[in-house]
């Protein structure tokens, strides 16, 4: 089943999701990322110790029908519109994101094997054995890094696991 995206109010994801839940009859007590109708992934930050949201000020709503009612929502600031309609996530972004979840309802992230400006090399793949500059994290496991190409820096997009330290 496809889920709606909201932008809540700052700092206010629990209270969308509980005034949500209210709205449809779900009496549950709250609990950290573990509600009927709504999704709010959390991981731990480890600096400050505490659970943060995945993604800040955004609350996944299963879909619903009607979904007039979430406009009156008071924490939600608007849903994502597409065509005069909420715009639908796939189930299956969500599926990955529940299949990263710990014990805990926390939300595995991949460790940071290197940093911006790092000096890698290209184990496999069509520019294997060339050495670039590791740039982040783009969509699907994959990296940007700089490479030299005919004496110009060229960005690329390469599997993160295809990267070694030079």
């Amino acid at each position: 089943m496809p889920w709606f995206v909201g932008r809540t109010r700052p700092c206010c994801e629990h209270i969308a999701q509980r005034q949500i839940e209210r709205q449809l009859g779900v009496l549950a007590p709250p609990k950290w990322n573990d509600a009927t109708h709504t999704y709010l992934p959390m991981f731990l930050d480890k600096r400050n110790r505490r659970r943060q949201c995945l993604f800040s000020g955004w609350l996944f709503i299963r879909q619903t029908e009607p979904y007039a009612f979430l406009f009156h929502i008071e924490a939600l600031s608007y849903l994502l519109m597409q065509d005069k309609q909420p715009a639908i996530l796939k189930d299956s972004i969500i599926g990955e994101w529940r299949n990263r979840e710990d014990r805990r309802g926390l939300v595995r992230l991949p460790e940071q094997r290197f940093h911006k400006g790092d000096t890698v090399k290209v184990l496999y793949g069509p520019l294997k054995d060339q050495t670039a500059i590791y740039q982040g994290m783009s969509a699907n496991e994959r990296a940007t890094v700089l490479l030299a190409i005919l004496g110009k820096e060229t960005k690329a997009s390469i599997d993160a696991h295809a990267l070694t330290r030079a």
